[in-house]
């Protein structure tokens, strides 16, 4: 039987492997679903790329949404704020 490593994110497995790729035998725990933890992934790179200075509109095209205002509305729901008031120097 193989022995299966469980971690809580895929940053404490790079850290225990040195790899960012997560192997096959590994899964991740994250406390929620699996489209909550996609979402989540969603808005912190959402708010990495407004604090770069790209627009909402600029960000809403890179991640995928098909309309600026889904990204807005999901971006409201996890961080309490509009990604309007993001900025190099915001939240």
């Amino acid at each position: 039987m193989e022995k299966v490593l469980s971690v809580h994110s895929v940053n404490d497995y790079a850290r225990y492997v040195g790899a960012p790729v997560l192997h096959p035998l590994v899964r991740v725990k994250t406390g929620g679903s699996a489209s909550q933890y996609i979402r989540h992934f969603l808005m912190q790179k959402a708010r990495s790329m407004l604090h770069e200075g790209r627009s909402v509109s600029e960000v809403s095209d890179a991640l995928g949404f098909e309309y600026p205002q889904n990204l807005t509305r999901m971006f409201k729901k996890e961080f309490g704020v509009a990604p309007s008031k993001i900025g190099k120097n915001g939240y």
